[in-house]
């Protein structure tokens, strides 16, 4: 029943996202296959989880690289369901700054940053990526006594 319905918000939420139908097909099969993944969320463990591990890998990394689709609109359907259930109430996220450290000089995005491990009197710098990932908080306390989720 969660599968069904997750595919539904996807095949409905996701469409306008993609401009050709089988890329759109290609991405719900990957949102689905990164669900069954345990620990790192990549590709070629995706399509482990698919059952695709032994065919061509060719076209889901182009999907990834090379299609057409706007990734701002993957998270419409979501902001559609959090307006629809609490029209009046403030919009609440939480937000997470996040920084992994890097060896290789060709990385893009790489750069020096404050190490926030470093002590205030010493500031120590690393080489990485800086990630900043936001969630949107539902208050399910509002219909019960449920914890909020993101």
């Amino acid at each position: 029943m969660l599968r069904q319905q997750f595919h539904t918000l996807l095949h409905r939420g996701w469409q306008l996202a993609f401009a050709q139908q089988r890329t759109h097909e290609r991405a719900k099969e990957h949102a689905l296959g990164s669900l069954c993944v345990m620990g790192r969320r990549t590709i070629s463990r995706s399509l482990g989880a698919l059952g695709r591990s032994d065919c061509d890998w060719s076209a889901d990394y182009r999907m990834f690289s090379r299609a057409r689709w706007q990734p701002e609109r993957l998270f419409d359907p979501v902001l559609d369901e959090y307006l629809q259930r609490y029209p009046k109430g403030p919009v609440v996220i939480a937000l997470d700054d996040t920084k992994l450290r890097k060896t290789g000089k060709k990385i893009p995005g790489c750069c020096w940053q404050r190490d926030p491990l470093s002590p205030p009197f010493q500031v120590n710098l690393l080489y990485g990526l800086r990630f900043l990932q936001t969630s949107l908080l539902f208050p399910h306390s509002r219909e019960g006594a449920y914890p909020p989720r993101g």
